[in-house]
Order: C-alpha cells, then structure tokens, then sequence
C-alpha cells in the first residue's frame, strides 16, 4: 500500500532553550498512514495531539519549534 503520510522521530518543544533544557511536547513519534487507513488521536488533555496535528499541517505556534525528525 502506498504510504499518504509517514512521521519519523518527531521532536517539538519550545524556541530559545538549549537542547539539554528543553521540555518536549511531542517525544519521539513514529507514525505512518497509508492511504486506505483512517487514524484517531487519543491521549490525555495535554499529551501533544493537537501540537502534532498543528506540525503536521504546518501551522506550530511561534513559541513552539520541531527540534528533530522529518514529516514525509
């Protein structure tokens, strides 16, 4: 199956902190759809799925910055 979206080790946290002092919103996320598939974020208020949902369209508030990994 063709892949419609893949994420590989997504790092976001705040712009201006050192790497060391960072705290992450969103740790590590490894995430592929294919394009037959329907997906659903579920986690706790605060976990990070609206801020992956922001990084994935593009839109991340100012304050905020994807440190590392790669949205395919």
């Amino acid at each position: 199956m063709e892949g419609l979206l893949k994420i590989k080790g997504l790092n976001i946290g705040l712009r201006g902190q050192d790497l060391g002092e960072r705290p992450s919103i969103v740790q590590d996320l490894h995430l592929e759809i294919s394009k037959a598939e329907s997906v659903c974020l579920v986690g706790e208020s605060g976990c990070g799925k609206s801020i992956t949902a922001l990084s994935i369209m593009g839109l991340l508030p100012k304050g905020l910055r994807i440190w590392s990994g790669k949205i395919l």
